[in-house]
């Protein structure tokens, strides 16, 4: 039998935990492939303690993203699908799924010092393979590829 100190470390899974890092180091089956459709509307999605946002754009690319907008915090999930991108029902802010590029901004007057190119929302890097998705959720502050295996973010 374990003692409850044994437990923990076998079972928490949080960032910072030993079964946590362990877990970050690894593509985790997040949703099988046909729960997600094109242009449909966004899944909630909680691996390893984290809330994300998932989603298939107008291309079938799956998208998993942060939950709230980098712009008012506003949740994703509420956010509306449409042509290769999720735009955020708040103030109309639209995310490409898988680089988490800000795409478009439509109050901009051209009047704002504001960059679009430079504004991202938090993503992760995702693959889909034997009908399942399979995401990478690293440790804060871990950068890189998953195919070199280190999951980005």
């Amino acid at each position: 039998m374990l003692s409850k100190e044994e437990n923990q470390y076998l079972t928490r899974v949080s960032a910072g935990t030993p079964m946590g890092e362990l877990f970050r180091r690894l593509g985790l089956p997040a949703r099988r492939s046909m729960e997600i459709e094109a242009d449909g509307s966004p899944v909630r999605l909680r691996l390893l303690g984290d809330d994300l946002v998932g989603f298939r754009d107008t291309n079938g690319r799956i998208g998993i993203m942060d939950p709230y907008c980098p712009h008012k915090l506003a949740h994703l999930f509420w956010g509306r699908n449409e042509e290769c991108g999720l735009r955020c029902t708040y103030h109309g802010w639209k995310f490409d799924g898988v680089t988490g590029q800000c795409r478009e901004i439509p109050s901009l007057t051209g009047h704002e010092d504001l960059n679009v190119e430079k504004i991202y929302a938090g993503h992760f890097a995702c693959d889909e393979a034997d009908g399942y998705i399979w995401v990478y959720i690293p440790e804060p502050g871990m950068k890189g590829d998953p195919a070199e295996g280190a999951p980005r973010r």
